[in-house]
Order: structure tokens, then C-alpha cells, then sequence
């Protein structure tokens, strides 16, 4: 790497402009395949005395796993390991987390010959799963969440193997592609993965709950970010109840995705605030005449995923117990709920206001999700809905300058114009002109737009799925 472009810069060496991946010995560069071989002395080190020089062959597939080894840190002895491929990078990577003392890995390869080689490689093959992509199929129709795997390495171009070992993940898992492969070659997910799992998709390439804080956030935005009409919200008083539903059926007013609910009668409202009337007597950090808001999940906090730290995961409440779609909701005149879900508003947050602590929630696991990010990294957020509303105005708060908009909807971005903060906004056609980014919020869960979305990231870059898509859809 030259030590002075923008990538270096960021400490990121492998994507240098001036050598990097454009300069590489034995690919740019006349390689090692000759008796001798002139290559700077910066790009020489020395092996150990006990190392073969056999082994030193090794050390640029090795420097590939062990980039995409860091990548997935932290991995705690107990992660379920899925390894795609019983090439050079499957097998190393095997080796790796077997001296590690992790206990829970499978190698899947279509080919016999490779399974059976893997089975020769080492010691660490009789500790391990050696299976038929068979076993994949059986692992999605039986897959629970404790039965499926936290991490997948994929060390093959076969995208159909990807595209099993993603359904077989676990909530929050990582899937890490470093097996090369063609250009003309598309993997395809179904389009709700990304909220049912929020899985992490990382690319490797060689190289030298939020609750509570929402309720403050409030706070500090206020009526300057967060009144209702800039927002595109449209109010409703309760005793219109059926004309909001007529409204929401007819299309006047939108509604992003049909989540998983209750089949059964039941309230809906799960974005709610309001005055507590009444409390039972072992209730202590709310009263009668306290303004709070709702916050319509919680978790068991004993399952595994609330113990790691995702209780929005959780396999005994969480979603499966959520208050407006699976118990009764807000849309009515009293509402009476377990006093964990309250949270009380401070004096300067109104009850109307208070009702955006619940999707503003979302938006900050959102923003926390694409942490750590430098100041001036370039951000495109595509869809002008309220998430990408909250999420914009979040950024704003924290001083991020370079920021652009971007939705295929005019009405929208006539709304848009009220809302970002000055922000650039971009116009239908504008979005394929624009300099590449370095993150992209995503709050469509529109195909077309993360289709485009993607081809418009830098080198390193970070997609947020924030939009829905629906089971049917393909990304």
C-alpha cells in the first residue's frame, strides 16, 4: 500500500487506490513461478527458524482467513461454525478454529472427493461434522433457533450452498464470503431475512436494545425534530378508529409490510404513550398521572440470545409476545399492561411526541448498527418513510455532514424537502450519478433500489437492510 491515499488513510491498506488489489505479485505483477524473483523489501518477511519454507506458501491464504477471522470476532467458545467448501481456505480455516477449541463446526462440500480429503487433513476432522449439501436441506426443514449455526464461511463460489447456509442461520448470524466467484454469478435471499434475522453479511478480501435510550433521545430532539406533520404523520383521534383502518385498507394513508400477528380478535397499537390511571401495589418507578411511553416487547432475559445480549431475539417473548400484534395493543381507551413495558416520559417530551419513542428506538439500533463510523463518511439513505425520517435527523444530532436521500417516489420527496436537515436530495435517475458511499440505510425494502444501492458502495462498505421486504422476495 502507498501509505497515502484515502483508504490508507482509514487504516484500510487492502483497498489502497495506488497498489492494493491493483498491484498485486504474481496477478499485476510477475510472480514467483521462475528461479528468481525482484519484489520490494517492504513486501519481504523473515520465517522463523522452525518454519519450512513450505508453510510460508501458505501465509497469503492464511492472511485471507485470518482477515475474515477478525471480521467475526468476538466468537465465544460455544458459536455453531458453518464452513462452505473443502478447499484450501475451507480446510485452513477448519485447522484455525480447531486449535482455537471450538467444538461446534461443520464442513459441507457437494464433492466426495473434497469431503473425503478433509477427512485425511488433520486430526481435527474426527472432532467435526464432514457433510453432503443434503444435510443443509434437512438442517432449514427441521431448523429451530437453537439447532441452527452463528457463523458461516464461505470458501465457495457455489452460490445455491450460500443461499441454503443462510436460512439455517441463527438470528444475528454472520456469514463471511471469501470464496471468489464469477461476476455473472447472483445470490438470492428471501426478502424478510433481513428483519427476521438481521443477519450480518461480510465480504473478506486479503489484507497486510435501545429502549431507554430512545426515551432520552426524545428528550433531546423534541419539537425541532420530531413534530408529526414535517414527519408525514397522519393523526387520528381514537373514536376514528375505523376510518384510520378504511384509510390504511384504501391506501390513503401507507403501510410499509403486513407483519407476523395474532389470527385471532385483537387490538392492534403497538406504538403507544399515554397517562397511567391506575398501578398495582408492588408497582414502583411509575404513578398515577405519570405520562410514559410503551414499549411493546420484552424478554424472558434466561434464552440463550437474551443472555448474549439480543433479548430482540428472545426465544420465549420478544416479538412472539409483542403488544399490538400478538396481545392487545394501544387503540383503545384504556390499555392495561405489565409495568416493565412502561417507561416514563420526562416533562418535556409531550404524549404526542412520546408515541415516536417506539419506531425512534429502531431507528438508533439502526444508526448503532453501522458504528464505529468516522464523521465524514459518505451516507446514502434510500426510502423517505418515517425510519429513514428518524434516522436522517438522528445523524443530523450527531453532526454528520455528508448525507444524501434518495427514494423513486416524487410525492415523497416533496415531503422529504421539510425533513433532511438540508441534506442533499436526490430526484428519481440522480441516484446512478452520484460519487460511491461508504454506508447505505436502506428503508425501502424495495428490490430494485437495494439492487442499485449495492453497486453504489466504496470498497469496505456497509449496507443496513432498515426496510422490509417481503417472504417472496429476492434480493
Amino acid at each position: 500500500s502507498c501509505g497515502k491515499c484515502e483508504n490508507c488513510l482509514r487504516m484500510m491498506p487492502n483497498y489502497c487506490t495506488k497498489f492494493g488489489p491493483h498491484d498485486i505479485i504474481g496477478f499485476q505483477r510477475d510472480g514467483a513461478w521462475a528461479e528468481f524473483c525482484v519484489v520490494s523489501e517492504d513486501q519481504i518477511y523473515k520465517l522463523d527458524p522452525c518454519s519450512h519454507i513450505r508453510y510460508g506458501t501458505l501465509c497469503p491464504t492464511l492472511s485471507t482467513n485470518l482477515r475474515a477471522w477478525n471480521m467475526v470476532m468476538p466468537a465465544p467458545p460455544d458459536t455453531r461454525f458453518l464452513i462452505l467448501g473443502a478447499g484450501i481456505h475451507g480446510k485452513i480455516m477448519l485447522g484455525m478454529l480447531h486449535y482455537q477449541g471450538y467444538k461446534h463446526v461443520i464442513i459441507i462440500d457437494h464433492c466426495e472427493m473434497d469431503r473425503a480429503s478433509v477427512r485425511k487433513y488433520t486430526a481435527c476432522a474426527l472432532d467435526y461434522k464432514i457433510q453432503s449439501p443434503s444435510k443443509l436441506e434437512g438442517m432449514i426443514s427441521c431448523r429451530g433457533r437453537r439447532r441452527g449455526v452463528d457463523v458461516v464461511f464461505a470458501c465457495t463460489p457455489n452460490v445455491h450452498l450460500i443461499e441454503l447456509a443462510m436460512k439455517c442461520q441463527k438470528p444475528m448470524g454472520k456469514l463471511v464470503i471469501f470464496g471468489q466467484m464469477p461476476c455473472s454469478k447472483n445470490i438470492s435471499l428471501p426478502g424478510d431475512i433481513f428483519f427476521d434475522k438481521e443477519p450480518r453479511i461480510i465480504g473478506a478480501f486479503l489484507n497486510p436494545f435501545t429502549f431507554h435510550l430512545a426515551v432520552e433521545w426524545a428528550k433531546h430532539l423534541g419539537r425541532k425534530y420530531l413534530e408529526f406533520y414535517p414527519l408525514g404523520i397522519k393523526l387520528f383521534h381514537l373514536k376514528d378508529y375505523k376510518k384510520a383502518v378504511r384509510a390504511a385498507k384504501d391506501g390513503s394513508i401507507t403501510m410499509a409490510n403486513i407483519l407476523p400477528c395474532n389470527e385471532t380478535s385483537f387490538v392492534m397499537g403497538h406504538e403507544i404513550t399515554g397517562v397511567v390511571k391506575k398501578v398495582g401495589k408492588n408497582v414502583c418507578h411509575v404513578e398515577p398521572g405519570d405520562k410514559v411511553a410503551v414499549n411493546p416487547y420484552q424478554a424472558c432475559g434466561h434464552c440463550e440470545y437474551c443472555t448474549k445480549g439480543a433479548p430482540h431475539f428472545c426465544e420465549n417473548e420478544g416479538m412472539n409476545t409483542a403488544i399490538g400484534f400478538y396481545k392487545d395493543g394501544g387503540w383503545a381507551e384504556f390499555c392495561l399492561l405489565p409495568s416493565k413495558h412502561l417507561f416514563k416520559l420526562p416533562d418535556s417530551v409531550s404524549l404526542k411526541h412520546g408515541v415516536l419513542v417506539q419506531p425512534l428506538s429502531c431507528a438508533v439500533h439502526a444508526v448503532d448498527l453501522i458504528q464505529p463510523t468516522s464523521i465524514n463518511t459518505r451516507i446514502l439513505i434510500t426510502g423517505v418513510g418515517l425510519g429513514a425520517i428518524l434516522a436522517a435527523k438522528l445523524l443530523y444530532y450527531q453532526g454528520y455532514t455528508k448525507v444524501l436521500i434518495a427514494d423513486f417516489d416524487y410525492d415523497r420527496l416533496q415531503l422529504a424537502k421539510a425533513n433532511f436537515c438540508g441534506y442533499k436530495i436526490l430526484r428519481p435517475g440522480e441516484l446512478m450519478s452520484v460519487d460511491k458511499v461508504d454506508i447505505i440505510i436502506e428503508c425501502t425494502g424495495n428490490q430494485q433500489i437495494i439492487d442499485t444501492g449495492l453497486s453504489l458502495l466504496r470498497q469496505g462498505g456497509k449496507m443496513l437492510i432498515y426496510g422490509m421486504g417481503r417472504a417472496s422476495q429476492e434480493i
